[in-house]
């Protein structure tokens, strides 16, 4: 009885570790995104590039903790002990990367579905400088009707939205074209949903948070 209350307030601290990771992945992806944009113009002063590379390199630290929480999460149920560990050694020092090309769009049309607005938003922008058009939906059923009035190559959704899943929209989308390319995005780990969509269709899955020549690289190459 006493180890299954343990077992059962484990699972619950880990259920709720899980989410503040998905929302700490949410916020950490747009503030990567947007300060990535600010990085790529070459008019950028050095010490504010330099400032923002700290950004960059402390949101990657913020990485490791949220992911130590997922890991946690996975853990719980099965440890009656379980500790957090600190992160390992110091991060290094930022430095501005070299300028290595990303890869860009050739114009195709990419249908962005993403609930949170100002992740939504920092996706867009980002897509846009890849050299993609753009077309947006906040949640699962206005992709279905943007999808129905545009020509789309590409669907790239959230997975865990409100009132239609993103693996439900992937199922109602490749009723219509089965041979569709769909990219998701997650900020769980492998969960049921993770699962569900990866069964529903989709080429690839990205963590969050990611960065922009991780995004650029996944699309170009489910885009051929």
């Amino acid at each position: 009885m006493r180890l299954n209350h343990c077992l059962n307030v484990l699972a619950a601290v880990g259920q709720l570790a899980s989410g503040i990771a998905h929302d700490f992945n949410n916020l950490l992806t747009t503030i990567i995104l947007y300060v990535q944009m600010v990085l790529s113009d070459p008019r950028l002063p050095s010490d504010l590039a330099q400032s923002l590379l700290v950004v960059i390199s402390e949101s990657r630290q913020a990485t490791q903790l949220v992911q130590q929480m997922l890991d946690f999460s996975r853990r719980a149920p099965m440890e009656v002990r379980v500790y957090l560990p600190a992160l390992s050694g110091e991060a290094p020092a930022p430095k501005r990367a070299a300028e290595a090309p990303l890869l860009l769009g050739r114009g195709e049309t990419v249908l962005l579905v993403e609930d949170r607005p100002a992740l939504r938003a920092a996706g867009r922008k980002i897509l846009e400088q890849l050299g993609y058009r753009v077309l947006e939906a906040a949640e699962g059923r206005e992709a279905l009707e943007v999808y129905a009035a545009e020509q789309v190559d590409l669907v790239l959704t959230a997975v865990v939205m409100p009132e239609m899943s993103g693996a439900a929209l992937v199922e109602a989308l490749r009723q219509q074209t089965p041979d569709l390319k769909v990219i998701a995005i997650t900020g769980y780990g492998e969960d049921q949903e993770v699962e569900r969509i990866r069964q529903a269709g989709v080429l690839e899955v990205i963590r969050k948070p990611f960065e922009v020549e991780c995004l650029a690289a996944v699309i170009r190459r489910v885009l051929g």
